[in-house]
């Protein structure tokens, strides 16, 4: 790993067992944070992550992630992923629509809006939920 913050401070946000999925997950849907850990291998990276997903804290990991972004909206959309990976479907959903509203980008809100009715279909809502049709 290169760069990011020393783990000592980080010790009092983070018990160790989310620290490492922060840094980790830190921004695979966009540009790198500034001072986020990077992996200068990809197979570790992928490794790591494939290790994650297969133990029994995956959604844990994933819920304290999209914890940390709360009250980032620059960060909407990643956190909205993280939410579906924590197994929030409802939280990811509204996330999701909050995500599309702010994409300057007409293909990606359109993307978003896909994924929001994925999650959607995966509650098992009726078409004539109310929730289906906010867009």
């Amino acid at each position: 790993m290169s760069g990011g913050p020393p783990a000592r401070p980080w010790r009092w946000r983070c018990p160790p067992r989310t620290c490492a999925a922060c840094w980790t997950r830190a921004s695979p849907a966009g540009p790198p944070l500034t001072g986020a850990w990077t992996f200068v291998h990809p197979a570790l990276r992928e490794s790591l992550l494939r290790a994650a997903r297969e133990g029994p804290s995956w959604r844990a990991l994933n819920r304290a992630c999209a914890d940390a972004l709360a009250g980032r909206p620059e960060r909407i959309e990643h956190r909205a992923r993280l939410l579906i990976e924590a197994d929030d479907p409802d939280a990811a959903e509204a996330a999701l629509l909050q995500a599309a509203h702010a994409c300057p980008e007409p293909a990606g809100a359109e993307a978003l809006l896909a994924l929001r009715d994925a999650v959607l279909t995966s509650l098992g809502l009726p078409q004539d939920d109310p929730r289906r049709l906010a867009r």
